[in-house]
């Protein structure tokens, strides 16, 4: 986005959905994916599914095991984060994609 204008209408749209794209049609792939709450609720069930969708493997299982480990971590608040999920626990292997975590309200 060009201007901070333009950022700002993009953040409070409400009619908007899929990632955001450059004049070339390039995506950016670190920002800008508006979901409906079912195309969420989609992509978890794929992850939950082992990467099957309507019984065809769509995402391989190792790429949902490698995207939901930790790769880095988040030093304010001591969170492990792999490839755009938040990582929890490895013995459990949870995970989670939610909005990065409010660091006022955790540190109250």
């Amino acid at each position: 986005m060009k201007e901070e204008e333009e950022q700002l209408a993009f953040n409070k749209a409400k009619n908007i959905s899929g990632w955001v794209a450059d004049s070339t049609g390039i995506n950016t792939g670190g920002w800008g994916l508006t979901l409906s709450p079912t195309d969420m609720a989609k992509i978890g069930q794929l992850y939950l599914g082992g990467g099957m969708w309507n019984g065809k493997q769509i995402v391989s299982t190792r790429w949902i095991d490698e995207s939901t480990k930790e790769h880095s971590r988040w030093e304010k608040l001591n969170l492990p984060y792999g490839y755009l999920w938040w990582a929890g626990n490895d013995k459990e292997h949870d995970y989670a994609a939610i909005k990065e975590p409010d660091v006022k309200t955790q540190s109250q």
